[in-house]
């Protein structure tokens, strides 16, 4: 090493280092002239903790500098993976519509199902068909939440939110309900439930959309929609009047 330092830059700073990180030499004194030799040591190594500082922070600041490459490159690669499976989502989306009543409900439990998961919303089950109608529960941002979602010819109307929130109403007071009909809502039933303080609040098919299209995140969206429906009585707000 000493003959060709160049060859051993690395492993020579790492010995530097190493060596300057030693606070108490007493091994030394188990030598032959081992307190001679513990008190040199301990002359030599303050100088020289002062010599090898200008290396321990080049060192330090390079560390760092890959700390911040691995974490930029694993955001990178995490926001490849999420947008490639919002796209596959997008194309099922896209396919759904031309299912029939039964089967477009199967193919948007399990849409509904893989955009939880994608954003790591805390689903109590998978969420399950039963007719048209798919049923499940979550948890965001600490609150309770049921899920009502249907996808019918018609828009939800105030008996489909009625019976959502009796059953809403029947659980802890801190339970809020969602309720998706992909086609949408009777003006008549937005304006009612936006008048009697409610506990839900609606999303449609363009929501649903703008997710999928990746111009907002399902717990953006959500957190949005509550905030609004909190600040206005309003329970619906489409994602792209929000992202206006």
């Amino acid at each position: 090493m000493a003959a060709k330092p160049h060859r051993y830059t690395e492993q020579l700073i790492d010995l530097l280092l190493a060596t300057a990180d030693i606070e108490d030499p007493s091994w030394l004194k188990r030598l032959e002239d081992g307190d001679e030799k513990y008190r040199a040591a301990l002359v030599a190594l303050t100088p020289l903790r002062k010599q090898v500082e200008p290396y321990r922070r080049v060192r330090t600041e390079a560390d760092e500098a890959e700390r911040r490459l691995r974490e930029e490159q694993a955001r990178a690669a995490q926001l490849q993976a999420t947008r490639s499976k919002l796209n596959e989502l997008k194309n099922l989306l896209l396919t759904i519509t031309a299912e029939d009543p039964q089967r477009r409900g199967q193919s948007l439990e399990t849409l509904l199902n893989q955009l939880f998961a994608l954003f790591d919303i805390d689903t109590k089950s998978s969420f399950r068909v039963v007719g048209e109608q798919i049923d499940g529960a979550f948890t965001h941002e600490g609150t309770e939440f049921l899920l009502e979602a249907r996808w019918r010819a018609v828009r939800a109307a105030v008996k489909d939110l009625d019976g959502f929130s009796g059953t809403i109403d029947r659980k802890l007071d801190n339970t809020l309900g969602v309720f998706l009909s992909v086609n949408g809502f009777e003006p008549t039933a937005i304006e009612l439930f936006s008048q009697n303080r409610p506990r839900l609040f609606l999303m449609d098919g363009a929501d649903l959309s703008a997710v999928v299209d990746d111009r907002i995140s399902s717990p953006d969206l959500l957190t949005r929609k509550r905030q609004h429906a909190a600040h206005t009585g309003e329970v619906f707000i489409g994602a792209y009047s929000i992202l206006s």
